[in-house]
């Protein structure tokens, strides 16, 4: 929810917002992973080893399309706002997802 937000008030600009995001997931990941290591869970090797792999193709497949899409704009802040609504719209589209799956 940062990164949308701050995309909207148009903070920073698209690509300084970007890899703030990316960095604040990557710590938060990080002191996730040393929590429950000291609440004595292990990392289940067989399934987080794919689940790390397919991000990191996820990562560089998102940033060859962001850059794709990118080089169509020549307005960063248009670009910001596109990906501010997409980026909503699929946290919206994934929460009615999860909710419904509840009930």
């Amino acid at each position: 929810m940062v990164k949308p937000v701050v995309d909207m008030l148009h903070l920073l600009p698209v690509e300084t917002v970007s890899f703030l995001s990316d960095c604040t997931v990557l710590a938060m990941s990080f002191s996730s992973l040393i929590r429950t290591r000291k609440d004595g869970i292990l990392l289940n090797v067989r399934t987080s080893t794919p689940l790390a792999v397919g991000a990191v193709f996820g990562g560089l497949l998102g940033k060859w399309l962001f850059e794709r899409v990118r080089t169509g704009f020549a307005n960063p802040n248009v670009l910001g706002a596109v990906q501010s609504v997409c980026l909503t719209v699929i946290t919206i589209l994934y929460n009615v997802f999860r909710f419904t799956v509840l009930l």
